[in-house]
């Protein structure tokens, strides 16, 4: 078992045991956190920042890689809401 248990393995599974701690520690906390309503909200959230991170990736695979984020949050923004009204979407307001 000590064998399989090296700096370097723990490194590369830190992240997700950190994860799995918090999201334990939050369901303790309160019990409603491992709900489908809850994760629809914590996804709702994210979804900027998701957008972000989609068109800066992007420009990196591209190999142009450029620290105006403005383009990226256009382009990504515009993508999704094409995307996102092609597959059935509706507009509020």
């Amino acid at each position: 078992m000590a064998r399989y248990l090296n700096r370097e393995t723990l490194r590369r599974w830190a992240p997700i045991l950190v994860l799995l701690a918090l999201i334990a520690a939050f369901s303790l906390a309160n019990p409603n956190f491992l709900s489908v309503r809850n994760f629809a909200r914590i996804a709702i959230s994210a979804t900027p920042l998701l957008m972000v991170a989609i068109g800066a990736t992007f420009i990196i695979l591209m190999g142009s890689i450029d620290l105006s984020m403005e383009g990226a949050v256009a382009v990504s923004a515009t993508a999704f809401a094409g995307l996102f009204l092609a597959l059935g979407g509706t507009v509020l307001g």
